[in-house]
C-alpha cells in the first residue's frame, strides 16, 4: 500500500504521503489581528458575505443589524447602526469603483 499511485490533480504521485515544504528561505507572512469577530449565523436561505474588504476598508456583520468599518491604514474604526434586519450580505466598492466582498 505504502508505493500505491495517488492522483493529485490528475498528476500521478507515488508515496505514502506527499507533502508541500517550502524552501527554506520563503519569508513568513506577517498577519496583525484587527479584531475579535463572533457574527449571528444567517438563515439558510441567506448565504451572502458576512466580512467586505476593499483597498481602503474591512467591514463586517455584527449582532443586532449592526455594521462594523476598520480603516485598513489607519486602523480607525466606526460602527454603522440602524439596519432594521440581520445583515444577510455585505460588499464594499472601493474608490476606484471597483466592487469587492
Amino acid at each position: 500500500m505504502e508505493n500505491e499511485k495517488k492522483h493529485v490533480a490528475g498528476t500521478p504521485v507515488t508515496g505514502a504521503n506527499p507533502t508541500f515544504r517550502p524552501p527554506a528561505e520563503t519569508a513568513q507572512i506577517k498577519c496583525t489581528p484587527i479584531t475579535l469577530y463572533q457574527s449571528e449565523p444567517p438563515a439558510p436561505e441567506f448565504l451572502g458575505a458576512q466580512i467586505a474588504a476593499c483597498a481602503e476598508f474591512v467591514s463586517y456583520a455584527i449582532k443586532g443589524g449592526k455594521i462594523r468599518v476598520l480603516a485598513r491604514g489607519s486602523a480607525t474604526r466606526t460602527l454603522l447602526r440602524g439596519h432594521r434586519a440581520t445583515i444577510v450580505d455585505l460588499a464594499l466598492a472601493s474608490a476606484g469603483g471597483g466592487a469587492a466582498r
